[in-house]
């Protein structure tokens, strides 16, 4: 019987994707519970998330392995469970170390339907050893600087957060950044007095209570031995002084302490600055991901 093809989904043999190396998958795994989704639905080794649209990661599908059902059958489920929640769907699609996408017979005929790749994010792995030690040495550390380390989201980490991320509600985004298997925040506080009124995020809608708001924040999510930074923050007027090295320098000593021996983070491939921060600390390209989107139709 002659294959038959529907925008690209063979069904052949070939359609399944390079096996992935035991590590790639636990990693994977740890990520997802570094930034974990409100909602899940699990579809053979690949995982369904949603957030109400707070944050690509949090309302992508993370492709690890390939689901028993024929590819076409796999995408259109995942097209409708993303449409019952009024969310576009997208595909998390893993990379090599050099940005180019591995699963070709999945991502080519998902480009043939309509999907369009988006920015190379790089995942970035270092030792906790060497980072710690790279962050004291550096020339600007002082371990008198006043860092904050809570285990709880408090209102000003939050404020800080709000200063540079979209949030949908606030108990949307608290959801996300306090559901790991464990995790803390991060900051150094603001010397001045604290504002009057509240702080607002980009969406304004939404009203942070009022808070001082701080110089510089991190969140460190610990899962598995590893160690993950998210939401590294500088405010604008503060950058350039090292309070990103007192930040992440404290993460990893945090790491350090409850046993995770290597760090993990992502960043965008344009963010040069980022980069060459991480580089510095001991970070080197480990592999990546695009997600994989449909243009909205008007």
């Amino acid at each position: 019987m002659p294959q038959v093809e529907h925008l690209g989904f063979s069904g052949r043999a070939a359609d399944a994707p390079p096996a992935a190396s035991a590590a790639d998958v636990q990693l994977a795994a740890v990520a997802a519970d570094g930034w974990p989704a409100i909602e899940t639905e699990p579809l053979g080794p690949w995982l369904l998330r949603a957030s109400y649209g707070f944050t690509l990661r949090g309302n992508s599908v993370l492709v690890t392995g390939r689901p028993q059902e024929h590819l076409l059958e796999a995408v259109s489920s995942i097209e409708a469970w993303y449409a019952a929640r009024d969310l576009p769907p997208i595909f998390s699609v893993p990379t090599d170390a050099a940005g180019g996408v591995i699963d070709r017979p999945l991502a080519d005929p998902l480009a043939h339907r309509g999907y369009r790749s988006s920015e190379w994010i790089m995942t970035m792995t270092a030792a906790t050893e060497q980072v710690l030690r790279a962050g004291r040495e550096h020339s600007i550390w002082d371990s008198a600087t006043p860092v904050r380390v809570e285990s709880d989201l408090s209102p000003d980490w939050m404020a800080g957060f709000a200063a540079y991320r979209r949030l949908p509600t606030p108990k949307v985004a608290e959801a996300v950044l306090t559901g790991s298997m464990r995790q803390v925040f991060v900051s150094i506080p603001a010397a001045q007095a604290p504002r009057p009124g509240g702080v607002v995020s980009a969406n304004a809608s939404v009203l942070i209570p009022a808070a001082q708001r701080p110089l510089a924040i991190g969140r460190l999510a610990m899962t598995r031995r590893w160690g993950g930074v998210h939401a590294m923050w500088v405010a604008p007027e503060h950058r350039r002084k090292g309070l990103a090295t007192h930040v992440l320098t404290t993460m990893a000593a945090l790491a350090q302490e409850r046993g995770c021996g290597r760090l993990y983070l992502h960043v965008e491939e344009s963010n040069t600055v980022a980069r060459h921060l991480y580089s510095r600390f001991g970070f080197s390209v480990y592999n990546g991901y695009r997600y994989l989107q449909r243009p909205p139709e008007h």
